[in-house]
């Protein structure tokens, strides 16, 4: 007994058992599911960038020590423009700043906020020795005013770009949160002071001068989070609706529609299960998991049910139909099936975390369907059918879902090889070029394609990029004594390094803010000189009161927070960063960084050959995590594209047991990845690591239509067709099933293509016709391919046996027709009268000499 056929009498003899295996998987899976929340990573665990510079080796770990000690997500920035004319610099400006921070540092979150108020009174404070805001009234208006030009004056430099713009149209307000907390915490602090901060900017005694657009640098995150949030049911809901639509087109039977949602539901479960496991939330990648699962796994379904009704209405019994889809259909799927994990499980040497995890839980799905569809499908369908009687009227309701237009077209394809393969090589070089156009974009985040409607959101992020520059800053840890004054010069010149470049508009450091506040300290006895008057105090001592100042002052530590580590009361010795707020343009956004990046590791690696053994520095931020994901995941998309290529090839190899049928089936995904680079770069879309899951599903596409297709075909080959018959049979038999799987795989993309979500978008919009597009190639390409191949080469479908014998009966009936010919052309030549004995009456005479004799005896001409 096979496989096939012990597998078929396990399934038939105990459905139940299946069925409850699968619904206690269920039951075990779903505890796990409950825990999934809403999340969206900020930062993604990347491996080593490519860069192998030293400065940014440590990249990850670097970050979350930048989170750590100096808060990397707990600051928020709030620009304020005037909002009508005026200068930031007038006092009622000014007044609103000081009410709305006020009110902002009651909030137990808030540690502080810094704007030009507080610049009022820190000079109020050096001028009188008291740190209090002027009182109102014309007197604390001219106090104002002149305190605001005195700090302008002595410190307009520094405070230019930072707390109000050149044109000083904007002022810019910092709040500070709590430092150390996680991600989820800050994005919880951010919800909750947003609206607050409007809300007091709307409710205070000076409201009219400015306006408030809070933004932090988490707040692209949680736009995604609402987005996910109100996009989710739709992503999952329209995909659902296209499946059910086509079950019922094809099968027009409720049952044979709910059963394979019954599986595809299970699967999801697991796959979501499996997002827990890896330690990730529900997030915008989850939800195109479940909806690429329900489009493409439910082909599997379509394949199962469909040959399960072909061979009942063909007179096989519920057992004989069920062993024949495991021994005829079952290999093929599972080569599609596996073609299509293993494209999505390439996704785990991508080095993006998020999009690692997506790829493995989506195979997971995957394998979980196909499982489902070969055990669970047949068990539901053996209990619902096995007493049913096929008769006649099934047998012509499935020769009429047979498709005409598909059998029409491939018999067109295989009659017409020359002109389609012409085509066929047009479109690749057309498209070919397209990889190496010139203007095709590289990948950079987008905050506006994510605020979408916020009007607050687009406001602030336009405010801030046009007057201030943020988010565009590299951050630099110290590791190294920052009290030693004989090494604060060493920091001092490497901010001067920076400062003398014109691409770096601001600099926040240690050195900075003992300088700009120094003389306000001087002032106190607990501080010694500053001889020369440099920034930096004359010994150590005074180097820690001189941070211990910067922390005594409520506005000042607002700013020390963002440079300095500063713990239970007291600076630490040992580590500081260097902020650098750069402005650079003509190029696009990632070559822009790029070159920041470029011109910082240069400056940094001067000062160190300068200072040797001085300090140990490192790059990271927003800026390095930029290009260390497109690094990471250029070079992981092409290792999971070879790897993606070999695993498949051998996959297929394995199943058809030749290397040129495997060709021949692998080529859709190689034409599929040349369209999606094509389509790309004409439709001016930015390369992005999207088009790695767009690879993933070009592999499953690509050699699912092909596979099928070319399995039927043998199938067809070995009953005694010939290779046209078998194609035709092939294309129109399975025509429908392609075309539904196709459309239920595209709708799982609609929603997605008018996303908010810009990646989501993208994705699509290249995926969608490049999909269609594999179609139609696989359609026109496999059946002149692969006719002319079997005909040249039957051995690679039926057999070497069964190919010499088909060859031993073709030669057979070559001769045997050859000489059928020869005696009826005998037959037609009158006897010849001459002879003593008829010309050519033996069969084995060669039609040459019978052509010979017959003209010899040929009667005369009348001249």
């Amino acid at each position: 007994m096979t496989f096939s056929q012990k597998l078929a009498k396990f399934i038939t003899k105990r459905p139940l058992a299946i069925i409850a295996m699968f619904a206690l998987a269920l039951l075990l899976a779903l505890p796990v599911v409950g825990q999934l929340y809403l999340f969206t990573p900020e930062i993604m665990p990347l491996s080593d960038p490519l860069n192998d510079d030293p400065l940014i080796a440590n990249y990850f770990d670097d970050y979350n020590l930048l989170n750590e000690k100096f808060g990397g997500v707990n600051f928020i920035f709030v620009p304020c423009p005037v909002k009508n004319t005026g200068s930031v610099f007038d006092p009622e400006a000014i007044r609103e700043l000081h009410a709305v921070g006020q009110e902002i540092e009651k909030n137990p979150h808030v540690v502080g906020t810094f704007s030009l108020a507080n610049v009022i009174m820190i000079v109020n404070k050096l001028i009188t020795q008291d740190y209090s805001f002027p009182a109102e009234g014309t007197i604390g208006d001219q106090q104002i005013a002149l305190y605001a030009s005195v700090a302008e004056s002595q410190n307009g430099a520094a405070m230019e770009g930072a707390l109000y713009s050149p044109e000083q149209n904007c002022a810019m307000m910092l709040v500070i949160m709590e430092k150390g907390q996680s991600l989820m915490t800050y994005r919880e602090w951010v919800r909750e002071l947003t609206p607050a901060i409007r809300e007091s900017a709307d409710n205070n005694p000076h409201t009219g001068a400015l306006e408030f657009y809070p933004i932090s640098v988490d707040v692209m995150y949680l736009e995604i989070d609402g987005l996910v949030a109100t996009e989710g049911l739709l992503w999952i809901a329209v995909p659902l609706l296209g499946v059910i639509i086509c079950m019922f087109y094809l099968f027009r039977d409720p049952r044979e529609v709910i059963i394979p949602l019954i599986v595809i539901i299970i699967a999801l479960v697991f796959a979501l299960a499996t997002f827990k496991l890896l330690d990730e939330e529900f997030s915008q990648f989850a939800m195109l998991m479940v909806a690429l699962s329900l489009g493409a796994g439910i082909s599997y379904a379509l394949y199962v049910i469909s040959r399960y009704r072909e061979e009942r209405a063909l007179g096989s019994s519920s057992e004989l139909a069920i062993e024949r889809i495991i021994s005829n259909l079952g290999p093929a799927t599972l080569v599609t099936a596996l073609t299509t994990v293993l494209g999505f499980f390439s996704l785990w040497f991508c080095n993006f975390h998020i999009i690692m995890v997506f790829g493995f839980a989506t195979a997971v799905s995957l394998i979980l369907i196909l499982l489902g569809c070969f055990l669970m499908i047949p068990a539901f369908l053996h209990m619902f059918y096995k007493n049913r009687t096929f008769n006649e009227r099934h047998a012509k309701q499935f020769k009429e879902q047979q498709s005409k237009a598909m059998k029409g077209l491939i018999r067109f394809a295989y009659k017409n090889p020359i002109p389609i393969f012409i085509v066929i090589i047009l479109v690749c070089g057309i498209f070919g070029y397209g990889i190496y156009n010139p203007g095709i974009k590289s990948w950079d985040t987008s905050y506006t394609s994510i605020l979408g409607e916020d009007k607050y959101g687009d406001m602030a992020f336009e405010v801030l990029t046009n007057d201030f520059g943020y988010p565009e800053e590299g951050v630099v840890i110290i590791r190294g004594d920052v009290t030693d004054p004989a090494k604060l010069t060493v920091l001092k010149e490497l901010g001067e390094k920076f400062k003398a470049d014109e691409k770096f508009k601001k600099i926040e450091s240690p050195i900075e803010l003992l300088k700009a506040n120094y003389l306000a300290a001087t002032n106190t006895a607990s501080l010694g000189q500053d001889t020369n008057q440099d920034g930096i105090p004359d010994s150590k001592a005074n180097v820690i009161a001189g941070y211990n100042w910067l922390y005594s002052d409520p506005a000042s530590k607002v700013s020390a927070d963002r440079v300095l580590d500063y713990v239970d009361g007291q600076v630490s010795t040992d580590i500081c960063a260097i902020r650098v707020v750069y402005d650079v343009e003509g190029g696009s956004p990632i070559e822009n960084r790029r070159i920041v990046m470029d011109y910082m590791i240069e400056d940094i690696n001067e000062i160190q050959t300068a200072h040797q053994g001085t300090y140990d520095y490192s790059l990271t931020g927003h800026l390095v995590g930029i290009i260390a994901l497109i690094d990471s995941v250029d070079f992981g998309q092409m290792i999971s594209m070879f790897a993606m290529l070999g695993m498949v090839f051998v996959v297929i190899l394995l199943f058809f047991k030749n290397p040129v049928v495997a060709i021949i089936a692998e080529f859709p995904i190689i034409f599929g990845v040349l369209m999606q680079s094509g389509i790309t770069a004409y439709m001016g879309f930015q390369v992005q690591y999207l088009f790695v899951i767009g690879s993933a599903m070009i592999t499953g596409l690509g050699t699912d239509y092909a596979v099928q297709i070319v399995n039927r075909f043998r199938e067809e080959m070995r009953s005694g067709k010939t290779p046209e018959e078998s194609m035709e049979i092939a294309g129109s038999t399975i025509g429908k099933v392609l075309i539904a799987s196709i459309l239920t795989t595209a709708s799982a993309l609609i929603m997605p293509m008018f996303s908010g979500l810009k990646w989501a978008g993208t994705l699509a919009g290249v995926a969608v016709p490049t999909i269609f597009v594999i179609f139609i190639f696989t359609l026109l390409y496999i059946p002149p391919a692969v006719v002319w191949h079997a005909k040249h080469f039957p051995a690679a479908y039926i057999g070497k046996k069964a190919a010499a014998e088909l060859k031993a009966k073709q030669g057979t009936a070559a001769e045997t027709a050859k000489g059928q010919k020869t005696t009826k052309l005998i037959a037609a030549v009158p006897a010849p009268t001459v002879a003593s004995k008829p010309i050519a009456t033996q069969a084995n005479v060669p039609a040459r000499k019978i052509k010979v004799a017959v003209l010899a005896n040929k009667p005369e001409q009348k001249k």
